[in-house]
């Protein structure tokens, strides 16, 4: 992350982190899923509250509260780290060598000190009024049927969202805390 954002306790922050050159990989389950289990992580382990998300094919939003201690550039960095790592360690696994090739050679066109360059740098915003918060949700769980890219027809039906929850009850492939109850 470029800027760095002062923790707040009491604001809630909207992060979207997308991946470099925007390239799809989350249509893919199998690399879908180590964002989910990295977001799984940060929230069990007291990182965040997780209240609202959408993994994208190329990007994800998440509306987050920071807490016991920790701030929105820790979270943003153990996210980006822990997903690079993993996401470098499935492909190489796969010999998904087109992917490696690309990844390796954005970092080095980007001047990137790392061997592969999977992120682009966080985008954050801090949150601080309760009609923000609903409107970045709405955002959130409409991504993935607006009018750049319909992948579902019910936004209550993509897999890798927290619509369903505030939809219809139903809990998300990722636990949420319900932001009404914060509201």
């Amino acid at each position: 992350m470029k800027n760095k954002i002062y923790y707040n306790k009491d604001h809630f922050y909207f992060l979207t982190s997308t991946i470099s050159g925007h390239r799809i990989i989350f249509d893919r389950d199998n690399y879908a899923t180590i964002v989910i289990d990295s977001l799984k992580y940060l929230r069990e382990k007291r990182y965040m509250k997780l209240y609202s998300f959408v993994l994208m094919p190329n990007h994800i939003h998440i509306l987050l509260k920071a807490i016991d201690g920790s701030t929105i550039n820790e979270i943003a960095q153990k996210l980006h780290s822990y997903t690079g790592h993993a996401l470098l360690a499935q492909m190489r696994n796969e010999k998904d060598w087109g992917l490696l090739k690309y990844f390796k050679e954005f970092a080095y066109y980007s001047k990137n000190d790392r061997s592969h360059c999977f992120w682009y740098d966080a985008l954050v915003r801090s949150i601080v009024d309760e009609r923000s918060v609903f409107r970045f949700m709405e955002y959130i769980h409409s991504n993935p049927f607006n009018k750049k890219c319909e992948l579902v027809k019910d936004r209550s039906e993509y897999k890798y969202s927290s619509a369903c929850y505030y939809d219809s009850g139903i809990q998300s492939i990722i636990e949420v805390d319900d932001v009404r109850e914060e509201c």
